[in-house]
């Protein structure tokens, strides 16, 4: 069904987050405003054809609602809707039990027709209204409860209405078409795995940070770099340097320079707008990592999420890293993660970093012995856009300086390239004195 996967990578996913209370300044002005309380559902389409219906979930995937599909209004047309779990708030986990239950308990709101895509979307509103039922009369398939105002002012009012019944926020339409989701910032505490720094070493660019699962591994959530003044970055580049460790695998920041791992021992506060665990491209998918021995390790990536405009707010010195502090769960509350608290690996074998050569040279001194190490890995993930296909980590250790641990990664775009790269690290690093640990 190319036409639903379509619709969600044009249509459905592209609907622009809010923090609700921002409303008076982050809407554009319009005429009229169409608005709905949002359902925490999942989105589906309900096939309309010559009498016979048929469900499908958002990647095009047939459903079985042998129970559902009687309530749907014989009218021609592919409609999209939220499926969801009738009570006080809807809860999306509700939704994938009552999906395996032949749809027993579900109900459809639908708020658009995919086949009318080339109508804007207020006219697509109005003939979705004109060919379903109203919602709030007891019917289990119905249009999603549209009202309209006026006003931005309007707007945040019943936002806050909306907030105050305990519902999710709102969805607005503006005259123009273009669709918002109003939702309330979301506060988290995370674990802070690695950081980056600015294009001229100043300061910190952004902190990477985690969320720890039931196996005890961590999960990548986020870069987080707002929320920063110019002393902050300088005074959180000193706190994190000491901390600084190793790892089989390089993340590497929108500035295109390598992120640093730090030992997970501090917990920061954050906030966003929300938590999605897909997007236009589909389930969005995170690296997971274990932390053992000084260092981290890859296992691939595993279902996650997108933290939608993080912002750092401060320290939580009261709180430790690790699950009852800043675990998955504060993420799996509030989105369904396919599969994020499953133990072990998260890639498929052919993307699991490949380590090619590990040459590790000691030297004795006064401050004792002194260690340098290269570790040239492939990474088997340059497909992705996001990782370089070969990177050498060099690391230094010398326990009688003020830094004792120094890091650096130099990136290679093939084999041949990554064998340059460790000739010229070796040549400017070991010197007279340093030998080769067999």
């Amino acid at each position: 069904m190319d036409d639903l996967v379509t619709y969600k990578r044009r249509v459905a996913s592209r609907f622009l987050p809010l923090e609700g209370e921002a409303a008076l300044q982050e809407l554009p002005e319009s005429e009229q405003f169409i608005y709905s309380e949002k359902i925490d559902g999942h989105l589906g389409f309900a096939v309309v054809d010559g009498g016979s219906v048929r469900f499908f979930n958002r990647s095009g995937v047939a459903l079985e609602l042998g129970d559902l599909a009687p309530h749907v209004p014989l009218v021609d047309g592919i409609w999209a809707g939220e499926m969801y779990v009738p009570q006080e708030r809807s809860r999306a986990f509700l939704v994938s039990s009552a999906v395996a239950n032949q749809g027993q308990g579900l109900s459809f709101a639908v708020f658009d027709a995919v086949h009318a895509l080339a109508q804007p979307l207020p006219e697509r509103v109005a003939l979705v209204e004109a060919s379903m039922p109203k919602p709030h009369g007891g019917a289990r398939v119905h249009h999603a409860p549209w009202q309209r105002c006026e006003s931005r002012k309007d707007i945040l009012a019943r936002y806050q209405d909306a907030i105050s019944a305990g519902q999710e926020g709102l969805i607005v339409i503006p005259a123009h078409g273009m669709g918002y989701k109003l939702k309330p910032m979301v506060e988290l505490d995370v674990t802070v795995l690695g950081y980056c720094l600015k294009e001229d070493g100043s300061g910190i660019r952004s902190l990477l940070i985690g969320v720890q699962n039931e196996a005890g591994q961590w999960q990548v959530a986020a870069s987080v770099g707002g929320g920063f003044d110019e002393a902050a970055r300088v005074a959180w580049m000193a706190r994190l340097e000491p901390l600084v460790t190793e790892g089989d695998i390089v993340l590497v920041a929108k500035n295109r320079l390598a992120y640093k791992w730090v030992r997970p021992e501090i917990v920061i506060q954050i906030k966003c707008i929300e938590p999605i665990a897909e997007d236009a491209n589909g389930i969005i998918t995170k690296d997971l990592l274990s932390y053992d021995n000084g260092s981290y390790h890859s296992h691939g990536k595993a279902p996650g999420v997108s933290l939608v405009s993080p912002v750092f707010q401060h320290e939580r010195t009261d709180k430790t890293p690790g699950l009852a502090d800043t675990g998955i769960t504060q993420l799996t509350d509030r989105v369904e993660i396919g599969g994020a608290e499953a133990a072990g690996d998260g890639a498929e074998p052919d993307t699991q970093p490949q380590v090619l050569f590990r040459k590790v040279y000691t030297k004795a001194g006064k401050g004792g012995v002194a260690v340098r190490k290269f570790v040239g890995v492939k990474t088997h993930r340059e497909a992705s856009g996001q990782f370089p296909a070969y990177y050498v980590l060099f690391t230094d250790f010398s326990a009688g300086r003020k830094e004792p641990l120094k890091t650096d990664i130099t990136l290679a775009a093939d084999a041949d390239a990554l064998q340059g790269a460790l000739e010229v690290l070796e040549a400017e690093n070991i010197k007279k004195g340093w030998a080769l640990v067999p």
